[in-house]
């Protein structure tokens, strides 16, 4: 892995973790320092995230982290649940290796045996899933279109409270149970359901009075 794609990876995790906020200016010298890289790598690292639109130019002179539109979440959920829920498919039809499904539940009852659940951590272990099931789809296009979907959704830093967090690891741990069934159809159907209660999360943050019978089907888009 180069030094730009390195850098590139570091930025990503800055922004998923929100140790970098929505609106916080993106300054190359500052960035670079952090790192420990010259400008070059973050320069060309900033231009190929504004170019997935996961930052922003402000006044033509700084790169910001963007802030999502309601509308613009709910199309980013919604192209994430018609890819994932058929990765999920595919990828219970598949059989999921034994060493990578065990590792995604470690990652997961590592958060709920935490004490002090934190956001970062059910990043980390919500990531690792979503990755391995995209990988396990067998499908290298529909897994790449699988990740640069999942980071512009997870880009709207929303902050999620203790109990959120446990109810979302259970909710990962029945979508994990249902893909290692080997029930194609069980397995697309919780994903649909895990990436809706992904969507009223964020959505609930941006808007705190939208419904909670949010469903994002292609008529709630126009």
């Amino acid at each position: 892995m180069g030094l730009t794609e390195t850098t590139y990876e570091k930025i990503i995790d800055l922004l998923f973790t929100t140790k970098i906020g929505p609106g916080t200016p993106l300054i190359e010298r500052r960035l670079a320092s952090v790192l420990g890289v010259s400008r070059t790598p973050v320069r060309e690292a900033l231009v190929r995230l504004e170019l997935e639109g996961l930052v922003v130019k402000s006044g033509g002179q700084l790169t910001t982290v963007g802030v999502r539109s309601v509308r613009e979440v709910m199309e980013i959920f919604h192209i994430r649940r018609l890819l994932e829920t058929e990765a999920a498919g595919l990828a219970a039809v598949r059989t999921m290796p034994a060493d990578k499904v065990f590792a995604i539940r470690s990652g997961l009852e590592a958060v709920r045996q935490s004490e002090q659940p934190s956001a970062a951590l059910h990043w980390q272990a919500d990531s690792a899933l979503h990755s391995i099931i995209a990988e396990s789809s067998g499908n290298e296009v529909l897994c790449d279109l699988i990740l640069k979907a999942r980071r512009r959704s997870q880009i709207t830093h929303w902050m999620e409270s203790g109990s959120e967090i446990l109810e979302a690891v259970e909710d990962s741990l029945s979508l994990l149970d249902a893909i290692v069934s080997g029930d194609p159809v069980l397995a697309r159907a919780r994903m649909s359901e895990h990436i809706e209660q992904a969507a009223r999360t964020v959505i609930q943050q941006l808007v705190p009075e939208s419904s909670g019978s949010m469903t994002l089907y292609p008529a709630e888009l126009h």
